[in-house]
């Protein structure tokens, strides 16, 4: 029984520490950044002392592109990685726990790979209509 209760108990953490750090990447960050990022999922330790948070960016602006290049992607997780002492800081001012937990960023690629899985079933459902035809 102990087990669930501590799997509960991590993922609540992980919710909030997402929803912190995604408030704060909105209203708090000091350094300017050229992309819209969402955190896509947080992953925390057992022991509470270590979280991943993955994220995804988008363009801001009206370029037209429906995504980032990588070198913007690898940008971005190196700026936040670089400022992850003032995300720490805000979880701990924050969120009452024992720990705060030590934070590190990652690019998700997830989101990529569905779109480019989406493109390539549009693809053969068109290719598949003209067959019909």
């Amino acid at each position: 029984m102990k087990k669930t209760d501590d799997n509960r108990r991590i993922q609540k953490v992980e919710r909030e520490i997402q929803a912190v750090v995604g408030m704060y990447l909105i209203s708090g960050f000091s350094e300017p950044v050229d992309v819209f990022i969402t955190l896509s999922r947080t992953v925390i330790s057992a022991d509470l002392k270590f979280a991943k948070l993955y994220f995804t960016v988008l363009p801001k602006g009206g370029t037209g592109a429906d995504h980032v290049d990588e070198d913007e992607a690898e940008k971005t997780e190196k700026l936040l990685n670089e400022h992850a002492y003032e995300f720490q800081g805000h979880i701990a001012k924050e969120l009452k726990l024992r720990y705060t937990p030590k934070v590190t960023f990652f690019h998700d690629r997830s989101i990529e790979k569905v779109i480019k899985v989406d493109q390539i079933l549009s693809q053969l459902a068109g290719q598949n209509k003209s067959d019909d035809e």
